[in-house]
This record gives structure tokens, C-alpha cells and sequence, in this order.
């Protein structure tokens, strides 16, 4: 068999020419859209990874702010907690003080009653005693009560202890007073003033002046010494007697509204 060696020549240079375009036209096309294909696949893979980044720092991100969301939550929930017990306090501070004011007042109340209640029944209870002591010792005596009321106030004066003497003689107003609830006659006048030279041996001026408001009593005074007797000495612990009454009745009602409370 012969071999036509310009026929294999030629098929040679077809081949090559073939392999060439192939390469020119086929290959290097393919592969430069396989390789930018592949360079389209990284990019995505790429961007999806950098997504995957993004979400996972987003969720995160979302984390942290949910776990400040609960921080604050439960800071605001302990200071409404904390306002709520403040406002609390408070209320009830200034309802007490409410209470205790209204407690005041209602015992300064009842303290205005009571003394109210004391110097009324004090002028009736001395009023009414000075008019049986009065109507007593007129059908008893010769004498009044006045004059009485003068005879035990000399008598007082006569029993002056020592000290009292000496503060008396030593005071050296010009003008000594002689207060009674009645008006004294010249004689009585005149005795009283013998008595208060004796006893004490002043034998200045010697005022005399009446003053109903001492309830069956006269008194001496001289600046800031005085010598007293009337019905209030004895008055004084009746009125002492009412006022312990009344005082334990309001400890009591006290004590019972307390409870009540």
C-alpha cells in the first residue's frame, strides 16, 4: 500500500489549523467563560458570605439590643417600683400628719373645753359656796362674811413665818394695796392697817381697792410680795379634782380611738 504523503502532509495542516481555530476560536472563549463564570461563582459566594456576616452581626446586634431593652425594662420596672413605695411613704407620711394635726387640734379642743368647762364651773361652784358660806355664817353669828373673811385674813398675817416677815419689811414700795372682794368699812380699814404695822412694820400709805373678781378673798400686796386667802385656795383642788376627771377621760377616749385605728 502506498502511502500519499501530501495527502497525510494535508491532513497534518488541516489538523493543526483545526487544533488552532479550536483554540482561537472555541477553547480560549470557553475558558474564559468558565473562568468567568467561576469568578461570578466566588463574587456570589462572596456576597453570600458577606451577607451571611451582615445577618449574623444584624442578629446579634439585635441581641444586644433586646438584652438593653430588658436592662432597661427592669431598671424602669425597680425605679416605678421605687417611685411607687417613695409616693407611698410619702402619702402616708402626710396622712399621719394629717392625723396627728387633726388629733391636735381635737385635743386642743377638748383642752379649751375643759378649761372653759373649769372657769365656768369654778365662778358657779364659787358663786354658789360664797352664798351658802355667806347665808351659813349669818345665821350662825353676828357677823358677816366678810367680816369673817377679815378676821382670818388678819389671823394669817399674824402666823407669817419669819422669812416671809422679813421679805415684806424689807420691800420698799411707796404704796402698799389691800385688795378685797368687798368693800371694807373704816374700821375694818383701820384694823387691818394696825395689824400690817404690827407684823411687819410698814406704816406707809396703804391703798384699798375693790376687786370682785377675787371670789370671797382679800389679799395684800406690796410689788412683787403678796399675801392672800379666799375661797380659790380651796376652789383650786376641786377645780384640780375636775381636771384629773376630765384628762382620764380623754386618755381613755384617745386609747379607744388608737384602737380603733
Amino acid at each position: 500500500m502506498l502511502i500519499d504523503w501530501f495527502t497525510v502532509l494535508a491532513q497534518i495542516v488541516n489538523f493543526l489549523i483545526l487544533v488552532f481555530l479550536l483554540h482561537r476560536f472555541l477553547y480560549n472563549p470557553i475558558l474564559n467563560a468558565m473562568a468567568r463564570r467561576e469568578q461570578r461563582i466566588a463574587d456570589d459566594l462572596e456576597t453570600a458570605e458577606r451577607k451571611r456576616r451582615e445577618a449574623r452581626e444584624e442578629i446579634e446586634s439585635y441581641r444586644q439590643k433586646q438584652a438593653e431593652l430588658e436592662e432597661r425594662r427592669q431598671e424602669f420596672l425597680s425605679q416605678a417600683e421605687e417611685d411607687a413605695e417613695e409616693k407611698r411613704r410619702q402619702l402616708l407620711q402626710k396622712a399621719r400628719a394629717e392625723t396627728d394635726e387633726i388629733r391636735t387640734r381635737w385635743q386642743r379642743a377638748i383642752e379649751q373645753e375643759k378649761e372653759s368647762f373649769l372657769a365656768d364651773l369654778r365662778r358657779r361652784v364659787s358663786q354658789e359656796t360664797y352664798r351658802v358660806i355667806r347665808s351659813a355664817l349669818a345665821d350662825m353669828a353676828d357677823t358677816t362674811l366678810e367680816g369673817r373673811i377679815v378676821t382670818v385674813f388678819l389671823a394669817r398675817l399674824g402666823e407669817l413665818p419669819d422669812s416671809e416677815r422679813e421679805s415684806l419689811a424689807a420691800e420698799t414700795a411707796d404704796s402698799w394695796k389691800i385688795n378685797s372682794a368687798f368693800d371694807l368699812p373704816e374700821e375694818r380699814q383701820e384694823e387691818i392697817r394696825q395689824v400690817v404695822e404690827e407684823v411687819v412694820g410698814y406704816n406707809g400709805r396703804l391703798t384699798f381697792n375693790t376687786q370682785p373678781d377675787l371670789i370671797a378673798g382679800i389679799e395684800l400686796v406690796a410689788a412683787g410680795h403678796k399675801v392672800a386667802w379666799s375661797l380659790n385656795s380651796y376652789l383650786d383642788d376641786l377645780e384640780e379634782a375636775f381636771s384629773d376627771l376630765l384628762t382620764q377621760a380623754k386618755i381613755e377616749e384617745v386609747a379607744a380611738s388608737d384602737e380603733e385605728e
